[in-house]
């Protein structure tokens, strides 16, 4: 039930246009929007816990991290590498705690708000962090 009442809020990602930040912001910013109306903090910092706890929980978690996060990363930084915006040798994984580490680390260990911005922040680290030489 918390996963589902934290997919309820997470609006849809907006990934058009031709800048890498913005596209790379627009995958995750819908946790960023999420976290910051209302509760939607304490709902996200509930499902997160869920999910840890609880396989079923889990599982529902990491399919919608998936199909709505992972997914579209590894098509954008694929088509970065052709580009050379970004190194071939880019690791998915780490592009995603890159992505998510603060923001999980703000909504369950500080117990606090996200701030505005951290999403396209971290979208410039990532890019800064896999750009190409």
């Amino acid at each position: 039930m918390c996963i589902e009442s934290a997919l309820e809020i997470i609006p849809q990602a907006a990934t058009d246009g031709r800048d890498p930040v913005e596209r790379l912001t627009g995958i995750f910013l819908p946790l960023e929007a999420a976290a910051r109306s209302g509760a939607g903090h304490g709902v996200l910092r509930a499902a997160l816990v869920a999910a840890a706890d609880d396989s079923d929980a889990g599982e529902t978690w990491r399919q919608w991290l998936q199909t709505a996060m992972r997914t579209p990363l590894r098509m954008l930084m694929a088509e970065l590498a052709a580009k050379q915006v970004v190194r071939r040798d880019w690791a998915l994984d780490e592009a995603m705690e890159q992505m998510l580490g603060p923001l999980w680390h703000r909504l369950v260990v500080m117990r606090a708000p996200v701030q505005d911005g951290q999403t396209r922040a971290q979208a410039e680290r990532v890019l800064a962090i896999f750009e190409a030489r």
